[in-house]
């Protein structure tokens, strides 16, 4: 596939449910990475990882990990700019530099709504 001019493989069994999933791992956070993974030392190309990859610490920890090169969030719930989001996360972009305007005044609002009902780890905030 190098030779062929491949940058990267994108490491996926076809889906996380049903008779689509080529793969017989058992479902579960990450459960594809071992794919990228093996792609990535066994075959020495750049690997994708996806399956079940929701959050910015669990796809930095897969990078981090030599797991693979790069990771995405495949099939989660509709998520777009998931890049930004993630960084954000990370305590990148912290204030939406690199976002573009509109995208910016909603993910500041979000984020504004989110922190009046959640804490950092998520934790629901009952008002009285």
């Amino acid at each position: 596939m190098k030779a062929r001019g491949v940058d990267v493989v994108d490491c996926s069994s076809g889906g996380i449910s049903g008779s689509a999933t080529g793969g017989a791992s058992p479902r579960g956070l990450g459960f594809q990475v071992p794919y990228a993974e093996r792609v990535r030392n066994d075959v020495g190309m750049a690997s994708m990882a996806v399956g079940i990859i929701l959050e910015a610490q669990q796809a930095e920890a897969i990078l981090q990990n030599g797991q693979a090169t790069s990771s995405r969030s495949a099939g989660s719930p509709v998520q777009s700019n998931i890049a930004q989001h993630w960084a954000h996360d990370l305590g990148i972009n912290r204030k939406f530099e690199d976002w573009t305007p509109r995208i910016w005044m909603v993910a500041r609002e979000r984020i504004r709504t989110i922190e009046g009902f959640a804490t950092p780890t998520g934790a629901v905030k009952r008002h009285a």
